[in-house]
């Protein structure tokens, strides 16, 4: 079935499964890095903050797709410190983003999409560290099901900067698995 002329039906996306994850890490590892990971605090090599930064930024900018979701927003959000903690067994990193009216609700307040938007890729940046520290791939752990669950204490209005650190312990699970918390507020 084919679209009418002029319509803005969404391309399709690539969403090959089996695609060579060796082959997507070895691309990922190339990414130059980003400027502001020479500001990132904490106890890992600056080597390992280089790349952590540069794949958490690819991941939260959109990739490769041009108009990926969140992208504008995305293009704010910095790491500012990440840890290996627990004899090397677990992660934290610390982020900061300023709250602009285009995060906002009809309330001047963070909307939950974006809250959620934010907690998501902040835990993708702490599985990709955490599969760095401890020598797995934490990058194909970010296509594993998440649950995602934002509680509000206090909303975040415009012009708050929320830092609130992401943690990746590990809890006796099996090799490579995790659990985390969150918070934003």
């Amino acid at each position: 079935m084919s679209s009418p002329p002029g319509s803005s039906k969404p391309k399709p996306v690539n969403r090959d499964r089996n695609a060579d994850n060796t082959a997507r890490l070895a691309q990922l590892l190339e990414i130059p890095p980003v400027p502001w990971s020479r500001d990132i605090r904490g106890n890992p090599p600056q080597a390992d903050k280089d790349l952590i930064a540069s794949v958490f930024a690819f991941f939260i900018q959109g990739g490769i797709m041009p108009e990926a979701f969140g992208k504008d927003v995305g293009a704010r959000v910095k790491m500012v410190e990440m840890n290996v903690v627990e004899d090397g067994r677990g992660t934290e990193g610390f982020w900061e983003v300023e709250v602009t009216q285009d995060m906002c609700n009809a309330f001047g307040t963070m909307h939950g999409a974006c809250a959620a938007f934010l907690v998501d890729h902040t835990t993708i940046g702490t599985m990709v560290f955490l599969g760095r520290v401890r020598g797995f791939d934490g990058i194909g752990m970010t296509g594993d099901t998440r649950h995602v669950q934002c509680i509000w204490n206090d909303a975040r209005r415009v012009r708050r900067v929320p830092r609130r650190p992401y943690h990746d312990w590990d809890y006796g699970l099996p090799s490579g698995a995790s659990e985390g918390s969150t918070g934003l507020g």
